[in-house]
């Protein structure tokens, strides 16, 4: 029963500590209708001009509002299909509308025998990349994490970062370990989180999969 608590409690960490990527997009709406002023009036004086001239003035005619006329609708730009999306692990296929771009893409990988699961993020954007890079660890130690070591490694000559931070879960007060590798230019993020006892084997594992890594040309 307790394996079976510590593999549901690590599953819950790595869905929720593995998509820390985000952003928000603002819209702003405008007012389409104008409004219409209605053009001032001199008033009539209702007296007769002084100096003997009786002959009264010709009378202004009187200014209408125009009546309220709404804009025409912009016609809604029809949806058509584009590039064809297959799953990475052909579960499904589907049409993307044209014009839609991949942003991220999150794939999770579990060691069910070590209680490890890893979760490895592909960013498409440099600078939502250099963003959660910045903000990693501000956003462990607001989870609860707390940092233990912090550095640089390489891999595919490109030098990364590495952070270990732990966290003790309330529940059952069982403490895990998060590693995180952050990868520039290649916009890559793994996560791996164990329980404390298997963090040398996380190490280990993350150490493989970053030592195979062979990066698209761009």
């Amino acid at each position: 029963m307790r394996a079976a608590a510590r593999k549901i409690i690590l599953t819950a960490l790595a869905v929720a500590l593995g998509l820390i990527l985000g952003g928000l997009a603002l819209a702003q709406v405008g007012n389409p209708f104008g409004g219409y002023n209605q053009a001032p009036t001199t008033p009539q004086s209702p007296y007769p001009a002084v100096g003997g001239n009786t002959q009264q003035q010709p009378q202004q005619q009187p200014q209408y509002q125009q009546p309220y006329q709404q804009q025409p609708q912009q016609q809604q730009q029809q949806v058509q299909p584009g590039q064809r999306f297959t799953d990475a692990m052909g579960q499904f296929r589907l049409n993307l509308p044209q014009g839609m771009t991949g942003t991220v893409a999150t794939y999770n990988f579990a060691m069910p025998g070590a209680n490890i699961n890893l979760t490895l993020s592909a960013t498409m954007n440099a600078q939502l990349f250099q963003a959660t890079d910045q903000a990693m660890t501000g956003n462990l130690q607001q989870m609860g994490a707390q940092i233990k070591s912090e550095g640089a490694v390489t891999y595919a000559n490109i030098q990364c970062r590495y952070i270990v931070a732990s966290m003790t879960d309330r529940a059952s007060g069982q403490q895990f370990d998060i590693h995180t590798v952050l990868m520039p230019g290649a916009n890559l993020m793994l996560q791996a989180y164990c329980p404390a006892q298997s963090t040398s084997l996380a190490q280990d594992v993350m150490d493989a999969m970053l030592k195979s890594l062979e990066l698209a040309r761009r």
